[in-house]
């Protein structure tokens, strides 16, 4: 049966296909996000944020001229001292300031089902709460992310919102962004090398441990091979860095062996299968788990292991809770995934 684990609010949540107690909390001393950036696990939180900074910009330009309205009382800007306040003269300025904020929604993209979700319960709760969203995704091409966000701004975007392709080259965005007076918010993925307004995103390291762990619990000995999302993602390289404080003690015990460690360039499953079937030829099918650091890997992962007759017999972790993966894991071919709620 399915086990799901209920996340402290630094947590994400995890699913799997065993029984047992669920994970451990998450450490107290893990190094916290670097000064400036916040890490926050549901999407309501990015939009608040994401429609307060709009609104300070609504208002920014509308100071006190004589008197500020307080509660439908007070000066009505209109001369009208010591009168009787003129109620549709009096809200104008406020409906003014309190003007629908445009969000500019920057994605990386938009192939996979996790951020086909994203997209959509970020925008129907952005339009729920009176913004309209502009969505652009760059299908995994760091040039075209960097102009779709420049044409994001001639629109007049009040927020742009990133989850960057490339974390470092995606600064180029966030600068220019700054020099239109837009405010940029890191969605999900760091962009590094810049001053970003905020940084919204998951317990990462949390995400990797999760998975680590479910694999030394069904695995505790044998070959491993870790399969890495995209080296440009900077998520990938935290997902590895959980992973690893669990495996760590274990392959210093000499009980695990991690055979294969490699990135998976744009998360693509083909590179997944890749790096799969070659650790199995190198070690003649010998391979007790494959951590696969998202779901779209494990499937790529598991259509190797499906070529050597291995379905059902490895360990294969994921992460996501897609739909696909799910299936996999009713039937076997997939051991857990983890599910974040945003």
């Amino acid at each position: 049966m399915f086990r799901l684990a209920t996340p402290t609010p630094s947590q994400s949540t995890v699913t799997t296909h065993s029984s047992g107690q669920p994970s451990p909390p998450s450490s107290p001393d893990r190094p916290e996000p670097r000064p400036g950036t916040r890490r926050r696990p549901h999407l309501r939180s990015a939009l608040a944020s994401v429609l307060a900074l709009g609104l300070l910009i609504g208002i920014g330009g509308c100071g006190d001229q004589g008197g500020s309205a307080k509660n439908g009382s007070g000066s009505s800007g209109n001369g009208n001292a010591g009168g009787d306040a003129n109620p549709a003269a009096e809200n104008a300025p406020a409906a003014k300031a309190l003007k629908a904020v445009k969000i500019g929604l920057s994605l990386d993209t938009l192939r996979e089902e996790r951020w086909q979700r994203d997209r959509d319960q970020f925008v129907a709760r952005a339009e729920e709460l009176g913004a309209t969203v502009l969505v652009q995704a760059a299908n995994n091409d760091d040039a075209v992310q960097n102009a779709q966000a420049e044409n994001l701004l001639t629109q007049g975007v009040d927020v742009l919102v990133v989850a960057p392709h490339n974390a470092k080259s995606a600064a180029t965005i966030v600068e220019a962004a700054h020099k239109s007076g837009v405010p940029v918010i890191a969605y999900d993925r760091l962009i590094n090398d810049c001053d970003l307004d905020l940084y919204i995103s998951f317990d990462n390291l949390r995400v990797g441990e999760m998975q680590a762990e479910y694999a030394v619990e069904h695995a505790p000995t044998g070959k491993y091979v870790l399969i890495a999302g995209a080296p440009t993602d900077n998520n990938a390289h935290l997902y590895r860095e959980g992973q690893l404080n669990i495996l760590q003690p274990y392959v210093d015990r000499g009980e695990i062996e991690i055979v294969t460690d490699q990135f998976a360039n744009d998360w693509q499953p083909v590179e997944g299968l890749k790096i799969l079937e070659n650790a199995l030829t190198r070690n003649h099918n010998d391979i007790a788990a494959v951590v696969a650091s998202n779901d779209g890997l494990a499937g790529g992962a598991i259509q190797a292991l499906a070529e050597q007759k291995l379905t059902g017999k490895v360990i294969v972790t994921g992460q996501d809770a897609e739909l696909a993966a799910c299936r996999r894991i009713v039937e076997g071919s997939q051991s857990m995934t983890v599910y974040k709620p945003i």
